[in-house]
């Protein structure tokens, strides 16, 4: 039987951004500290209590890769996914990971689709339509017409690529989302079945916990993505047939997403 590997896609939620070291921070911090913030100084953090490493440790996997990146979307994850993967094998930190070795589920925690990626002088770089001040951000948005339609052409094309790679290398496929339009309108094949409301719902016996499950940047903390985690584990299960292996293990971790904090930060 081969080793199980989870590889996971998507923006800061699934990067774990709100798992602060609070002895680092500010007492009663607001959101515009977050501009502030040395993010270095908390990524083992993000990267140890994040929905990815918590789900990889539920399921008893082997390894954990989380590519998520803080303010990118769909596009931006796609071509990063691919550009590294593309040969089916990678080497992070010096180890080569092929991915026929393993049993690998891909999980795509798909972001917003107002968030269009380019290539910029070798990087990718991502625009904010409709949300940014800056000058393309302003002409994409006066260019598109309904764009919510063209957003998830956008979206759609890239989850077909990434279903095709998928295909390919015999990977399983799930993809979530937390916006109404795009689980209504995307092909529901590879679909989770979570509601776009169910995921970061923190209504417990009619009572808002919203506070109790989110850092002051108004992403989860960590026992916010526990919850979330649990969510998807439980969704897994009962939807998908994937359950925990038999023996516990706790997953080998490596990033390999687009967020430059994480350059000095060793295998977990």
């Amino acid at each position: 039987m081969k080793p199980k590997l989870l590889i996971t896609l998507g923006c800061s939620l699934t990067e774990g951004v709100g798992c602060y070291n609070l002895d680092l921070l500010p007492k009663n911090p607001n959101q515009d500290y977050f501009l502030d913030l040395k993010l270095e100084k908390h990524s083992k953090r993000f990267l140890k209590y994040g929905w990815p490493n918590v789900l990889g440790n539920h399921l008893n996997y082997d390894l954990v890769i989380n590519m998520g990146t803080a303010g990118i979307g769909p596009g931006g994850n796609i071509k990063d996914f691919i550009s590294k993967w593309n040969s089916g094998e990678r080497k992070i930190k010096k180890r080569l990971i092929n991915l026929s070795d393993y049993e690998v589920l891909l999980y795509w925690w798909i972001p917003s689709p107002n968030r269009y990626s380019f290539y910029f002088e070798g990087e990718i770089e991502t625009e904010h339509i409709g949300q940014s001040d800056s000058k393309l951000s302003k002409e994409l948005l006066n260019k598109i017409g309904d764009y919510k339609v063209d957003m998830i052409l956008e979206t759609q094309f890239y989850l077909n690529v990434l279903k095709l790679f998928c295909e390919k290398h015999d990977i399983k496929l799930i993809w979530t989302t937390t916006e109404k339009y795009v689980e209504d309108s995307l092909d529901k094949e590879n679909f989770s079945g979570i509601k776009h409301n169910e995921l970061e719902d923190f209504h417990f016996n009619n009572e808002n916990l919203y506070e109790k499950y989110h850092s002051f940047c108004k992403h989860p903390n960590e026992d916010g993505y526990e919850l979330i985690a649990f969510r998807i584990l439980q969704n897994l299960i009962n939807k998908h047939n994937i359950r925990p292996s038999e023996n516990f293990k706790v997953p080998e971790l490596y990033y390999d997403g687009l967020s430059k904090h994480y350059l000095n930060i060793k295998v977990l």
